[in-house]
């Protein structure tokens, strides 16, 4: 194999790796912490520039028969969340009330959403931070706030783009390292991304766009399922075909 190849090889397959490493590192440093903390998430409202997300894993908690109780610093100043537990089911939150510096200041709750299971999502207003300590803020917790900023889409296409990465390089090592297994796990390798890449991209269709063409939201979802699975499976074929007859040549006796 010529140097140059080789090490164009190794170099793309290391640059993969860090890629996918700090990518799972930044999702799973700000993956919400549940049920240790009752609650998916909390942001602080700025007026003036979007709202700043805090990973609810900077919160130390513990509850009492009738409520939690959560606390964190920020700029040197204690946040102190305290919510009412539900008679059914205590994590069904109630009259959140926030202290910062042991001063009331505003809490409301903003939406529900799993994390993995189904939480709720607080915002925290007046807390009177001037424009650089927000911005100390938002640099020291700028995990959360790229990963919010980006949008479940965006995550999407980026782990499809690291899917594809991932089987055109091993399609790439298979032709330079034939052999039968490598033959086959590049088949389903590429195939498995192709799934995932049209997935996506079906996905993003709204279904406004395709209900005046005699799709229901049903079929819809069926049409996109099944239309990556085809994909895929083409694919995956394609490449075995592209291999020829030595993928499946039987070894004599």
């Amino acid at each position: 194999m010529p140097q140059a190849v080789l090490f164009l090889s190794r170099f793309l397959f290391s640059l993969w790796i860090v890629l996918v490493g700090a990518f799972l590192f930044l999702l799973l440093s700000n993956a919400p912490s549940v049920p240790n903390t009752p609650f998916a998430s909390a942001s602080i409202n700025t007026n003036n520039s979007p709202d700043i997300h805090l990973p609810n894993r900077i919160f130390t908690c513990a509850e009492t028969e009738q409520q939690f109780q959560c606390q964190t610093t920020i700029q040197n100043r204690l946040l102190d969340l305290r919510f009412t537990k539900g008679s059914d089911y205590k994590y069904s939150l109630s009259n959140c009330r926030a202290l910062y510096d042991g001063q009331s200041v505003g809490c409301q709750e903003t939406g529900q959403t799993y994390a993995p299971m189904l939480k709720s999502m607080y915002k925290i207003t007046n807390l009177g931070l001037s424009p650089q300590q927000s911005q100390a803020v938002k640099q020291k917790y700028w995990g959360i706030n790229a990963l919010i900023q980006w949008g479940d889409l965006r995550l999407i296409w980026i782990s499809t783009g690291l899917s594809l990465a991932a089987g055109i390089s091993i399609a790439f090592l298979a032709w330079l390292h034939p052999g039968k297994f490598s033959k086959v796990f590049t088949g389903f390798a590429c195939g498995f991304g192709v799934y995932h890449f049209v997935s996506g991209l079906l996905g993003r269709v709204p279904y406004d766009v395709v209900i005046p063409y005699g799709f229901t939201s049903d079929t819809w979802d069926w049409f996109v399922h099944g239309g990556a699975i085809a994909a895929g499976f083409g694919t995956m074929m394609f490449i075995f075909s592209c291999f020829g007859k030595d993928l499946i040549a039987l070894p004599r006796s």
